[in-house]
């Protein structure tokens, strides 16, 4: 049990420090992210300006400078969006490079395709939008703090469905982890078959084994997608119901805002800046929980990895073994690798004559 979790803590060690070579470039996305936060309130901006100030003084010039501003801004904001997607990807193909070599060295020692799927799995969580949206998170209570600035109760309602989205995506949570749990068992167990059956396809074949083991593999197979239809099921109910919570949130956050408009305790336009941020507020939420079953993947496989990468760096450093320089003697011929006896030939024969040459 020690000797598990030292090298697992090894393995932790070596992969988080090939993360870190990375870290500049997580910096980056890091602020990229801000100034994509920041121009997201353009579209709120531009509604409030529009609806307090453009229609009630009829001006088509301050409505065309708008648009161009507004135009430019959305323009500027996908360009760091682009970027920040593109250097994400940069990330995840780094972090594969630099381990593509020990997991196929562990994959080739151990006979097992295991670690070359959870590099993979790791790598498209580096380079999934979950990443993204984990660094627009923060800004969620930020854009709830404007809704409150705007009026204390569209920031209650705004507050109240954030809490019921959170606790929909905690449900879905457990509610998802042990059918994927088994489908990831199940997985691995047909893969493992999959690698057996390759490895002795000349006896299964020779010994007549094929329906036998076509029946295993479908067997394993049915297995695995019998526990993907109750995780997707199951998953599925929960964003259904998350979708349709969202749907009501925002109908009731326009309700109130009319409300309040009819009440003269807010405008037209502040209505609809408080819609916008409520959903901005809620998109990194639900794009967590759009792409959990990427981030278990992910997770997973870096849990796998790091014993894998601990293994395979203890076989890397045992796998050349340094020979010593051959010593020349007497009646022996010397090469880089090896020494030989010189053969004693008869005095005479033509084979002498040949092997001066060599």
């Amino acid at each position: 049990m020690a000797r598990a979790r030292s090298q697992s803590a090894s393995g932790q060690q070596e992969l988080a420090s090939i993360r870190r070579e990375s870290r500049g470039l997580f910096w980056f996305v890091a602020l990229l992210s801000v100034f994509v936060n920041l121009l997201m309130l353009t579209s709120p901006l531009y509604m409030l300006q529009v609806y307090d100030r453009v229609l009630n003084s009829g001006s088509v010039e301050t409505l065309v400078a708008l648009s161009g501003l507004a135009l430019g801004l959305y323009a500027l904001m996908g360009l760091f969006d682009a970027l920040r997607r593109r250097f994400l990807a940069v990330i995840g193909a780094r972090f594969h490079d630099r381990l593509d070599g020990r997991v196929f060295d562990a994959s080739m020692r151990s006979g097992r395709t295991d670690p070359a799927g959870e590099l993979d799995a790791v790598q498209r969580l580096l380079s999934s939008p979950v990443i993204s949206a984990a660094f627009d998170l923060p800004w969620t209570p930020i854009f709830m703090a404007m809704i409150f600035v705007f009026h204390p109760l569209l920031g209650l309602i705004a507050l109240g469905g954030g809490v019921i989205i959170i606790l929909l995506t905690l449900a879905n949570r457990l509610i998802q982890r042990e059918p994927l749990a088994g489908v990831q068992a199940a997985q691995v167990d047909a893969q493992r078959l999959l690698a057996q059956a390759g490895r002795n396809a000349d006896a299964i074949v020779s010994l007549g084994m094929q329906e036998a083991i076509i029946a295993r593999w479908r067997k394993a197979r049915m297995a695995r997608l019998q526990m993907d239809v109750r995780a997707t099921s199951r998953g599925g109910s929960v964003q259904s119901s998350t979708r349709a919570t969202r749907f009501v949130l925002q109908s009731a956050m326009i309700g109130a805002g009319a409300f309040l408009v009819l009440a003269d305790d807010l405008t037209a336009g502040a209505m609809i800046a408080c819609s916008i941020l409520y959903g901005r507020a809620l998109a990194p939420i639900e794009e967590l929980l759009a792409n959990w079953r990427v981030w278990e993947q992910g997770a997973t496989a870096w849990q796998s990895l790091t014993y894998a990468h601990a293994r395979c760096g203890k076989w890397c450093r045992l796998a050349l073994l340094v020979l010593p320089v051959p010593r020349p003697s007497e009646g022996h011929g010397t090469c880089s690798r090896r020494a030989y006896p010189r053969p004693v030939l008869p005095r005479g024969s033509g084979c002498r004559s040949h092997l001066s040459r060599l």
